[in-house]
């Protein structure tokens, strides 16, 4: 088969495949509306020899999943399937910065999400810091991005604290989804990223009913993932329970859980035989 043919069976089968695939994906999406009754004409089945548990980019983690996200998402750059050599993608163009601490984007105009939405820088750095706050799949690989900066609506710029070339590879791995698709169908909520809880905030009898929080923006500081506030995102989480997930405290003590009233046994949670800590 000739490289044209072959290129032109992968582009045809992104362009007929990502609309089901994304539904897939996302089977909470009512917009792409693709739950309905597939003619046998329009699946298509493809034998993998392990289990598909999931379509997130951000918990890719094998080869062969790799090759599905691959067919349903787009990153800002891709490899050529011949040479290996990076590919534009989402980015038409992108620059190294001559001190190797920065790397520049450039996106394509007129791309949108199937739910509708632009691609923009916005959707790029939520993208991005999704995986790094996940921290699973394709986190690995960037870990030498310590910012993300929105220079304008098509232009995005990654702040590099180690190997530039490695972290511009990186980014083929990396997919760019859509956050308002995210946000307006999480199960059960919305799942915000990157945030500090402050504090709790009680009514006049002493239940909770808000999450006092900020977002945060990670970065690497001597080799160490550290957090800093972005001044001005300070908001409120209403909520009436909370649940909090706490197996193992760390070696630094914070006050948060002295006054939950949540004991601990040298840097663990002390718990009960069923593994749980009820405070009232």
């Amino acid at each position: 088969m000739s490289n044209r043919v072959r290129h032109s069976l992968t582009r045809s089968f992104r362009s007929a495949g990502l609309a089901f695939a994304a539904a897939v994906v996302f089977g909470w999406l009512p917009a792409l509306a693709v739950a309905q009754t597939l003619a046998p004409s329009d699946v298509l089945r493809i034998a993998q020899i392990e289990q598909v548990t999931n379509f997130d980019p951000a918990l890719m983690s094998t080869q062969d999943m790799g090759v599905l996200i691959d067919n349903v998402y787009e990153g800002l750059i891709g490899t050529d399937r011949d040479t290996a050599r990076l590919v534009p993608r989402l980015a038409e163009k992108w620059a190294l910065a001559p001190d190797g601490k920065s790397i520049t984007f450039a996106l394509r105009k007129n791309v949108k999400f199937h739910d509708g939405t632009a691609l923009d820088a916005d959707a790029v750095k939520y993208s991005i810091e999704r995986v790094k706050t996940i921290n699973k799949g394709p986190a690995v690989f960037i870990r030498g991005i310590s910012a993300v900066d929105v220079v304008d609506k098509s232009t995005v710029r990654l702040r590099v604290s180690e190997n530039p070339r490695l972290a511009l590879k990186a980014m083929a791995l990396v997919m760019v989804v859509s956050p308002a698709a995210l946000k307006a169908h999480e199960e059960g909520g919305e799942r915000v990223f990157s945030v500090n809880t402050e504090c709790f905030l009680g009514d006049s009898e002493g239940a909770v009913r808000a999450l006092k929080a900020h977002e945060v923006r990670s970065m690497v500081v001597d080799g160490r993932l550290t957090f800093e506030k972005v001044e001005g995102t300070d908001f409120e989480l209403p909520c009436e329970l909370v649940l909090l997930a706490l197996g193992f405290g760390g070696p630094e003590r914070s006050p948060l859980l002295e006054q939950l009233g949540v004991e601990r046994k040298g840097a663990e949670i002390e718990t009960d035989a069923r593994h749980l800590k009820v405070v009232l």
